[in-house]
């Protein structure tokens, strides 16, 4: 009877013990099955983030590549505008001789009274004329503190008072608003908003008649 009461015994241990290693069981599968899930939702994330981040660097190299063309661009409209100047720079001494000449000569059937010669150029707002940037404070303004504009504007030399109007041959009215270094004696600087205008535009020895 003893016998059977410890066999019944031991089985009960064992029946239990198996339960509870059953149990430990499903619950140790259940978190490595949450650990694995959550660690491919970690690598889902990383995954994104380092698309987002190829994605990212290849939109740098794009616009880098952009940045490079456009530079490449603007060195050569450079190279072409340094080109025209110095090709129109060459006339220069021509046209000065040519009006120190009718100065000598005082010889002038086509002019009046009321008007004379001047070496007509062409000036933008751009840093290749006025060595100033769009963002600089006084880029586009004049000495007399108006805003350039074509049609209108015009660089005088000193014995021209700001307001002055002049008549220029074949450009039309224009104002003195504005000054530079190298406009002096018979020299006006005509403002051209757009610089290859400017530059077709050129030196140009023409009749100059004070209005007002």
């Amino acid at each position: 009877m003893k016998k059977k009461l410890i066999a019944t015994g031991l089985i009960t241990v064992l029946a239990a013990s198996n339960g509870y290693m059953t149990y430990t069981y499903i619950k140790d599968t259940e978190a490595l099955k949450n650990d694995i899930a959550q660690s491919q939702q970690d690598n889902k994330e990383k995954d994104e983030q380092i698309s987002f981040i190829g994605n990212n660097i290849i939109k740098l190299q794009n616009d880098l590549k952009n940045k490079i063309t456009e530079n490449e661009k603007l060195t050569v409209e450079l190279k072409e505008a340094e080109g025209k100047l110095k090709k129109q720079d060459s006339q220069i001494d021509k046209l000065e001789q040519e009006l120190e000449k009718a100065k000598k000569r005082n010889e002038s059937p086509s002019i009046s009274s009321n008007s004379k010669q001047y070496l007509v150029t062409a000036y933008t707002n751009g840093k290749e004329s006025t060595g100033k940037s769009p963002g600089d404070p006084a880029y586009g303004k004049t000495a007399s503190g108006t805003t350039t504009q074509e049609g209108r504007t015009l660089s005088c030399p000193p014995e021209l008072k700001v307001g002055t109007k002049l008549k220029i041959e074949n450009v039309g009215i224009r104002v003195c608003e504005d000054t530079g270094s190298a406009i002096k004696g018979n020299r006006l600087d005509l403002y051209i908003a757009d610089l290859n205008k400017a530059l077709d535009f050129g030196k140009q020895l023409l009749n100059v008649e004070i209005i007002d």
